[in-house]
Formats: structure tokens, sequence, C-alpha cells
């Protein structure tokens, strides 16, 4: 038997766009025992609704809902070379994603002797970074110390009362997205899920997507950390600031955390609650804490208005009956 419809209140970006999923690996210093992996998976999502979910459309008005499922399992595929994950990422990445009939969340385990890794990837409407790496340290502590997750149920974000005040569109915004909607229902237009999953399946396939990664040892580490204290900015801000250097570009996407700012959050519960915004520095230097200095300035003011911060909003019901 299904549940009752919960709806979700969020942009259609988390449906349209290609890989909206990413992932985190953990490295977990115990014997892997397959029984016991089972175990702490099914403990995990028992903690977690939305981990028991399905997502499904309206047909009549387009809005989105989940349904907890009596029977769905978090797949879990056992691969040998835990070097050869990014291979493992792409992989899973090609097939798109159909939130409507798998689970928000999918796992790879690379076994070895004495210890084991373990990847998890999640869509993006399961949760935002900081919900991913909870589920992983979830895990862990389940897996290594038997600390079962403490139940928390979902409450998304549902309607503009649950965003932070102050944080929709200008009126300028609305005024243009309202009559792109009027335009679209007079003329009977409605995109539905599976056109966005078809597309999605068809842009991996064609397009490929560039991924790197690096290794900050300690020493390394601690000199990055003591730089950033001494003037005063965040490694997040160095880290971009270095990127923008490495790439030459003046423009990046950051993503933010909003749950504080929400009305709807419950701690430890899943849920997308990040926003984004852009960042326009004219650089014309090549030193990095400079760089940084002036990414930290720009980040700090648009983090304290709400409407600078979230761009997401009204913006959901294009492509949709309003």
């Amino acid at each position: 038997m299904k549940s009752v419809k919960n709806y979700v209140y969020t942009e259609r970006a988390h449906f349209m766009c290609p890989n909206m999923h990413f992932g985190i690996m953990a490295k977990i210093e115990s014997n892997y025992d397959e029984g016991r992996l089972k175990q702490s998976i099914d403990t995990l999502q028992k903690a977690h609704p939305f981990l028991q979910s399905l997502i499904a459309e309206e047909t009549d008005t387009g809005r989105f809902y989940y349904q907890i499922q009596d029977y769905l399992n978090i797949p879990v595929m056992v691969k040998e070379e835990a070097a050869l994950w990014q291979e493992d990422y792409e992989e899973i990445s090609v097939r798109g994603w159909n939130v409507m009939n798998e689970c928000l969340l999918k796992v790879v385990v690379y076994p070895k002797e004495n210890e084991f890794q373990i990847l998890f990837i999640a869509h993006h409407l399961l949760c935002d970074g900081r919900g991913l790496l909870q589920l992983a340290e979830e895990f862990a502590e389940h897996y290594a110390n038997g600390v079962i997750p403490q139940f928390a149920p979902e409450r998304l974000i549902q309607c503009l009362n649950d965003l932070p005040p102050n944080s929709d569109l200008p009126l300028i915004s609305k005024l243009i997205i309202g009559d792109a909607n009027r335009r679209w229902k007079k003329e009977g237009q409605q995109v539905m899920y599976e056109e966005y999953s078809a597309f999605e399946r068809a842009y991996i396939q064609k397009h490929k997507m560039k991924r790197e990664t690096f290794t900050v040892c300690n020493q390394e580490l601690e000199k990055i950390l003591t730089l950033c204290k001494q003037h005063n900015v965040t490694v997040n801000d160095w880290l971009i600031a270095k990127m923008m250097l490495e790439e030459n570009t003046n423009k990046v996407v950051i993503a933010a955390d909003i749950r504080k700012q929400t009305k709807c959050y419950r701690q430890g519960a899943m849920g997308n609650y990040s926003t984004a915004f852009s960042i326009f520095v004219k650089k014309n230097e090549e030193n990095v804490i400079s760089l940084a200095k002036r990414v930290a300035s720009l980040v700090t003011n648009i983090c304290q208005h709400h409407r600078k911060k979230c761009l997401c909003l009204p913006v959901i019901y294009i492509c949709s009956r309003s």
C-alpha cells in the first residue's frame, strides 16, 4: 500500500538538467562483511523516509510529490578496484536517473582484506553536499560502532512561505515569468518528466563530463589554513580563487546552504536545502590571496541578502501548469 502524497516544491532544474547527482567516497577501517554492510544500509534507509520513496508527477497539475514504497532497495554494487571509482561513477551517470522508479541513492563498495571503501551516489533531490556527508557518517558510525541513526522525518520545502523571508524574485522577474507561464498555458504546453528523462539520457551519452581530483597532504593543508587565517579568508574563498586563475574564468556559480533559514527543516532530515548564486570578479592579477579577498567580499555581501542568494522560487513554474 502506498503512503500519502508528500508534495515537493523545487526547481525544475533538478529534474531537467543532466547529471543532477553527485558522490562522496569514504574509507571504512573495519573488516568487510557483506551481511553487516547490508544491515547498515537497511538501517540507514529506515532512518530517512526519502530513501524509501519514489518521486511521481500529477498529470493534471504537473506537481511533484514523493511516496514511501513498501519495497524499495538501495542498489549496492561490489567492485574490485577502488582506483577505478571514477569509471564506475561514469558508468552509472551515463544511464541517467529516473527518480520515478529508482531509489535516490546508489552505492558502490570496494572490499579489501581489513578495510573497504564505499561510494555513495545521490540524486540532488535526496540531499545537498552536507546531507550526503551526513549519510556517509551515519553509515560509518553504524557499521563500525553499531550507532543507529536517529529517525528524521522530512518536512521538505512545499511552498514559498517555507523559504527565507524576502527571498522571492524582483518584480520584473516575476512579471516576465508570469507572462511566460500564461503563454504556455494558453498554448496548452506542458513538458512532462518522461521528456526530461529522455533528454537527460541523450545529453549525457553525447557530452562527456570533465572531473578532476587532487589530494592535499596534511602539511600542505596546514600551510593553506595558516595563510587563509592570516588574510581573513576561508579555505573555500582560496579554492575558488585558485580555480578561477587555473581555469582562466572570472565567473563562478556557488552553492549556499539555507537550511537554517527555512521554516521547515528538521535536524538530520534529508532534502535539498541549498540554493545557488553567481559571482563575477574582474581579475587583473595572478595572486591567489588578493583574488580570494575579492571573492570573500562578494560572497559575504550576497549571503547577507536572501533575494541575492536564492535564485530559485517562481522560476520553477516555467514549463509547467501554474
